[in-house]
């Protein structure tokens, strides 16, 4: 399959310049970094540059061609758009499973660092421009860069373990696979078992028959993060803020996130938009029913473009974006 994407994209991204390599010598990584804006030009961007900051998983600079919508639409706001593959990603050095949220935080604080260096910027003249697991990564370093331009984050959930809570137990209950009893005991069950951070092997012995492992790194990985939790990060952020999420999203607890975050105890949350027909993507549900993220859904997706995006996300981004103009 990522054969198969890389493909595609190599052939849509043809035109544009190449990556180049960047060091984070404070972490001793080499990481793939892209900067979009007419031929590379970022510094000359009338509005300034916005950083993109990815969800979960092994994630390349475009996000084998989901970013390209949104990079196109941005670029043409006035904006540059920086990325980078993550560690161990396309020649990226390191692994980004080895990182907690933490490591996350300070490589963004690295970049920021750097591109306003290179790109000769301030921080007013810097967004942030999340997505799902950037929850735990983009409010803490914006909280602690108070002056940064805006942050936009799409489809951010609150907490770690509520969303795995909301993925692995509510939604199967809610699509009739699990009963109440059986859905709540076995989050509690999994969670306490997490908790004792056990070594692997452990961990292994401790799984009932019918009960699915995750691999030793992810394993890891878990345990490194599985106390994430935004709301402190947005309680003290300064920074004005966006976030949207799609109401057919499948992967997050929209409603739950929604009311928390349009509550008015985050005074830099300044809109929180509920797309209707939009997903965790921000995909249109009427052309994409399942989130299963396989081959041909991403066939799909780059065979749309920016028509797989639901027009409301691009009509709630112009309009946040005007503010800043």
């Amino acid at each position: 399959m990522s054969s198969f994407r890389f493909l595609i994209v190599f052939a849509l991204l043809a035109f544009s310049s190449s990556p180049q390599a960047y060091t984070v010598s404070a972490m001793n990584l080499q990481l793939e970094l892209k900067c979009w804006y007419g031929n590379n030009s970022c510094q000359k961007a009338k509005n300034g540059l916005i950083i993109l900051v990815h969800g979960d998983g092994p994630i390349n600079y475009d996000a084998d061609g989901y970013y390209e919508a949104i990079i196109n639409f941005l670029n043409d706001k006035g904006y540059a758009v920086l990325s980078w593959s993550k560690p161990g990603v396309n020649g990226s050095t390191g692994d980004w499973l080895t990182h907690s949220m933490r490591d996350r935080q300070n490589l963004l604080k690295q970049i920021i660092a750097d591109s306003k260096k290179r790109y000769q910027l301030s921080n007013k003249n810097i967004g942030l421009f999340g997505f799902s697991q950037a929850t735990w990564v983009a409010p803490a370093v914006a909280s602690q860069i108070v002056d940064l331009k805006f942050m936009v984050g799409v489809s951010f959930p609150a907490s770690w373990e509520e969303q795995s809570f909301y993925r692995t137990t509510l939604a199967p209950r809610y699509q009739g696979e699990l009963s109440d009893d059986r859905a709540l005991r076995d989050h509690r069950r999994d969670f306490a078992l997490l908790r004792k951070k056990l070594d692997y092997q452990s961990y292994l012995s401790k799984l009932g028959p019918a009960d699915q492992a995750i691999s030793p790194e992810r394993y890891e990985f878990v345990l490194k993060n599985i106390d994430a939790d935004a709301r402190g990060d947005f309680k003290s952020l300064k920074v004005p803020t966006l976030l949207i999420y799609g109401k057919d999203d499948k992967n997050i607890n929209v409603a739950k996130n929604y009311r928390e975050f349009s509550s008015g105890n985050y005074p830099s949350i300044r809109k929180v938009a509920l797309i209707k027909g939009a997903n965790h993507l921000m995909h249109k549900t009427d052309i994409f029913g399942s989130e299963d993220i396989d081959m041909a859904y991403w066939a799909k997706m780059l065979w749309y473009e920016e028509q797989a995006y639901n027009y409301e996300f691009f009509s709630t981004l112009s309009a946040w974006l005007s503010r800043f103009e």
